[in-house]
């Protein structure tokens, strides 16, 4: 095998290693559930986001922040939330496993999606169970929560929390 054929074929391994890697933490139930929701989606790939994700990984490792796993809801369910790309835009939702049952929420509105730029936005599990709002000064909420929570961050922007509370999701600022 030639130097150039070694490298292409590595780069291919590489690459199929990675991505069963990366998706080996979701079942194969939802990865076609959505798919089937949003035929035209994609699951991002690490290449797809910014540096700044790296930031976050613990012990330099690969982190993908488009998805999270627990049990936002508190009913003893496995739930998921997924951040997508479908018609040019970065779109957040949950699935709900109850009973074997799926359902679907929106929990954030969809964001524009170039691209020809790394993706500046991701989610992250939240197992805090105070939280405080920093969007207003004056007379910042306090919540508590009995569940883990889903953390949507937009690099050097915003991040909000959102959970499940009252049979839907909540958002609440949380930094700028």
């Amino acid at each position: 095998m030639s130097g150039n054929s070694f490298k292409c074929f590595k780069a291919t391994l590489t690459f199929l290693i990675v991505t069963s890697i990366a998706y080996a933490q979701l079942p194969k139930q939802i990865i076609q559930y959505t798919k089937e929701l949003y035929p035209n989606s994609s699951f991002p790939t690490h290449a797809q986001f910014s540096l700044y994700w790296e930031h976050f990984a613990p012990d330099s490792a690969t982190i993908d922040p488009w998805y999270a796993i627990a049990d936002f809801t508190g009913d003893g369910s496995t739930d998921f939330a997924l951040m997508i790309i479908d018609s040019m835009k970065t779109k957040y939702i949950a699935i709900h496993s109850d009973g074997g049952k799926l359902e679907h929420f929106q929990i954030f509105p969809p964001n524009r999606y170039r691209d020809d730029l790394p993706l500046l936005t991701g989610i992250e599990l939240d197992t805090r169970r105070r939280i405080n709002e920093t969007l207003t000064v004056d007379n910042p909420r306090i919540i508590e929560v009995e569940n883990p929570g889903i953390h949507v961050k937009f690099f050097e922007k915003s991040s909000i929390f959102v959970y499940w509370e009252n049979d839907r999701y909540n958002q609440l600022w949380t930094s700028d």
